[in-house]
């Protein structure tokens, strides 16, 4: 942070007293990734940001630490220490609440959310806005995030924190999903020893840039071939059980493609919005998916926010 702006942050200290502001923001989570692997530089993926949300409200106070309720969101709370502290406010304390409707452990970015929630709700408070790309740094050691802190869908490197490249608006497209149970921990996830050799490597590198030009050029079913293969490849390290009974109804009903959760326990179909049999193919798709598996499906949309820092009095989430 630039130390001027420090310095001029730490001499309104003495003022902030007499101003303290309830700050509320919010963000969205992530259907796992369009796609995701290793290329020479480390871990790629690509957010599919959708409509699932976590908000946060920050109550600031001097002099009294700082907590967060639910008490057991402790990466928010890290979080929350260490932004303040790189924004030159570190003598706050106060109370931070998170309300989130995204399942823990899935693949759903439910942890990245928070996280971002709760950076906008601070910046709300504090009548600033923090540079996206410190912000995703100071993210990544809490822990490897989701790249849903840049607005739009981003090629975003999750255990370093840093953007690739940013590819433009969130497509429109509907996903029809199922969660194959379990829990994954991302953090442990991250750790196993994913032994990606030269093959894979340059594989998934071509890969990744069609899914990019795809996203760029707005073509649904480049994105969807993209995610396909890239669910495939993600069998060696995290199987899904439903894979090909996925990619079966997908030759079916003529979709777009297969996404999942790479390290989590989604998978879901991609449909075109704007194709003119989309209603019908939904319909058909959870009908048989219900009659399959005896599981009514969730269906979600992307969402084309990532986050947002709001007014007090504007509260309440973004209708799913």
């Amino acid at each position: 942070m630039d130390r001027c702006f420090r310095s001029q942050r730490l001499r309104e200290v003495g003022l902030i007293h007499l101003s303290l502001k309830t700050g509320v923001g919010w963000s969205c989570g992530s259907f796992g990734e369009l796609v995701q692997g290793y290329t020479y530089d480390g871990k790629v993926l690509i957010t599919l940001p959708v409509d699932v949300y976590s908000r946060a409200v920050f109550y600031p106070q001097v002099g009294v630490p700082l907590n967060v309720i639910p008490t057991e969101k402790t990466k928010a709370l890290q979080l929350a220490i260490s932004l303040l502290q790189d924004l030159g406010f570190s003598h706050l304390g106060g109370t931070i609440t998170i309300e989130c409707d995204i399942p823990e452990g899935k693949g759903l970015s439910s942890s990245s959310a928070d996280l971002v929630a709760v950076a906008r709700a601070l910046e709300s408070s504090l009548n600033i806005e923090a540079d996206v790309a410190r912000l995703a740094a100071i993210m990544a050691k809490v822990e490897p995030s989701d790249g849903i802190m840049y607005d739009g869908i981003v090629s975003f490197h999750p255990v370093r924190g840093q953007l690739k490249r940013h590819l433009g608006p969130v497509p429109k497209l509907v996903i029809v999903a199922l969660d194959e149970g379990g829990t994954v921990d991302t953090v442990k996830f991250n750790q196993l020893p994913h032994r990606m050799d030269l093959h894979h490597t340059t594989d998934f590198s071509r890969l990744l840039e069609r899914a990019e030009r795809a996203v760029q050029a707005n073509d649904v079913w480049g994105m969807g071939q993209a995610a396909t293969q890239s669910a495939m490849e993600n069998q060696k390290l995290l199987p899904k059980r439903y894979l090909e009974l996925f990619l079966k109804l997908r030759s079916k009903y003529s979709l777009p493609g297969v996404v999942v959760a790479h390290s989590g326990t989604y998978i879901g179909m991609l449909l075109d919005p704007l194709d003119v049999r989309c209603r019908q193919q939904l319909d058909r798709l959870k009908e048989e998916l219900e009659t399959t598996l005896g599981r009514v499906p969730e269906v979600f949309h992307t969402t084309s926010v990532a986050s947002k820092l709001v007014t007090f009095t504007d509260r309440s989430l973004p209708e799913r």
